[in-house]
């Protein structure tokens, strides 16, 4: 199996983005600060069987929406 693509929501400082897999290799290339760390941990973290998110990996704009889950 080959995985085409993949889409990030919500992710640390990604609101939203798509990425596109080439067949043979995919660069990630953007200025610092641009969220290339981000989408690769993002992957690795769904990928691995050990990673654990923190609440450091949720964007800020998600924690009313996380803190009224809390409170149910």
């Amino acid at each position: 199996m080959q995985i085409s693509y993949v889409e990030l929501q919500g992710f640390r400082k990604l609101a939203r983005i798509r990425i596109d897999f080439n067949d043979t290799i995919t660069l990630f290339v953007g200025a610092n600060n641009s969220g290339k760390t981000s989408a690769m941990d993002a992957i690795c973290a769904f990928l691995a069987e050990t990673h654990s998110f923190t609440t450091n990996d949720f964007t800020l704009s998600n924690w009313s929406q996380i803190n009224a889950i809390g409170e149910k």
